[in-house]
């Protein structure tokens, strides 16, 4: 994300736009990291997926693109998402890998548990 910030700070862009660039690159080739300590999470992505389900594959919607959602997963748990995740979603996935201890954070900011 961050060559684009020069780009949506002299307002040529706006940060859909990024989100945009970015998801195309998710699709041809590796999962990209993610930074959720630093990427704020969208609230509209949260709803596609449920608390439940969440804290059972260890994942955070990031963004929704359209049909598309980005998807931020611990690269030891993207096997069993890859699985489990496409049935119980009706998006497009496209998974980010993040730091599972941020993955933690995430999960109790966002779907808190109580």
């Amino acid at each position: 994300l961050f060559p684009y910030t020069t780009l949506f700070r002299s307002g040529l862009c706006r940060p859909e736009h990024v989100w945009q660039a970015w998801c195309g690159q998710l699709i041809d080739g590796p999962p990209r990291k993610i930074d959720l300590d630093r990427v704020g999470v969208d609230a509209q992505a949260i709803q596609f997926v449920s608390a439940q389900l969440a804290h059972e594959l260890g994942v955070i919607p990031v963004r929704v693109l359209g049909e598309i959602l980005i998807v931020a997963i611990a690269s030891n748990d993207i096997a069993t998402a890859a699985a489990k995740l496409p049935a119980r979603v009706h998006k497009q996935l496209r998974f980010a890998l993040a730091d599972a201890g941020a993955i933690r954070r995430a999960l109790l900011k966002h779907y808190p548990i109580g």
